[in-house]
């Protein structure tokens, strides 16, 4: 949700040739919600996903996923254990932040995501909450800082229109996501 509404404000939600894009006095609103998760959160980024894990098992190696709001909460661990896993030399690596370049990047949408003028979040739940509950509970948790698993049907599809969980928090007894994880799988 958070997404949608930080690039329907700086790039727009590309589609097609069709770019959606904040306009002076237009509100955010579920065509701009929808659009944006519908072809890029699930699209594009679950396209990327696939192809990487394909990627992963043809070269015999194991996929390591980042979660780009694990990096944001715990990106001390996120950078541990992605060390470790490339084989690098830590004491030489870990004195450096590798994730600086968004360190310095101050954060432009600073409001709770209902207080933005441009936001309703009266008739976004409204819309949200039988229809596309994983979008609601994001809605209804922002600021939590959750990072959530991705939106699934009961028979197991990727679907805007599924539920998720949120994920526990990456810790030094759990310092790394798996496939498992962000696709509600059972281990």
């Amino acid at each position: 949700v958070l997404m949608s509404y930080s690039k329907y404000h700086h790039k727009g939600i590309a589609i097609d040739n069709n770019t959606l894009q904040a306009k002076k006095g237009k509100m955010f609103s579920m065509k701009y919600l929808l659009a944006d998760v519908e072809h890029y959160s699930l699209g594009n980024q679950e396209l990327s996903a696939s192809v990487a894990f394909k990627a992963s098992e043809a070269a015999g190696a194991q996929l390591f996923p980042i979660v780009y709001e694990d990096v944001l909460i715990n990106h001390d661990i996120v950078q541990h254990e992605l060390v470790r896993y490339l084989g690098l030399n830590e004491s030489k690596v870990m004195s450096k932040d590798i994730f600086i370049q968004n360190s310095f990047k101050p954060k432009q949408h600073t409001r709770k995501f209902c207080d933005n003028e441009d936001v309703n979040c009266k008739i976004l739940k409204a819309g949200l909450k039988d229809s596309y509950p994983c979008l609601y509970k994001q809605l209804i948790r922002e600021g939590e800082g959750l990072t959530w698993t991705t939106p699934m049907l009961q028979d197991g599809s990727i679907n805007i229109r599924g539920d998720c969980m949120p994920l526990a928090r990456l810790s030094q007894e759990h310092p790394i996501r798996s496939l498992s994880d962000l696709y509600q799988l059972l281990h």
